[in-house]
């Protein structure tokens, strides 16, 4: 796939304010804390994407794919993202 810097930039810059976002609900408002989670979550895991799909950073993916997994740990598509790269690399563990 071809790089596209225009959506690797806008990906970077959902995480930075997503990060914001998790830090003002941890100061104001905790039940949003959760919902904010997840689409930190999610941003990771789109962000890891890009990183394999487009760039072929197989190594960086597998740190999003991992950032996505400790905010929300039962995010299938990063799982079985994180699980294929590892086998291909031959790390079965």
């Amino acid at each position: 796939m071809k790089d596209n810097p225009d959506a690797k930039q806008a990906i970077l810059e959902a995480r930075s304010y997503q990060a914001e976002v998790i830090e003002l609900c941890r100061q104001t408002a905790a039940d949003r804390l959760d919902d904010e989670r997840e689409v930190s979550a999610e941003i990771s895991y789109r962000y890891g994407a890009y990183l394999e799909e487009r760039e072929g950073k197989q190594d960086d993916a597998i740190v999003a794919y991992n950032d996505c997994l400790t905010r929300k740990t039962d995010h299938i598509e990063a799982q079985l993202s994180l699980a294929r790269l590892c086998q291909s690399q031959g790390n079965n563990d």
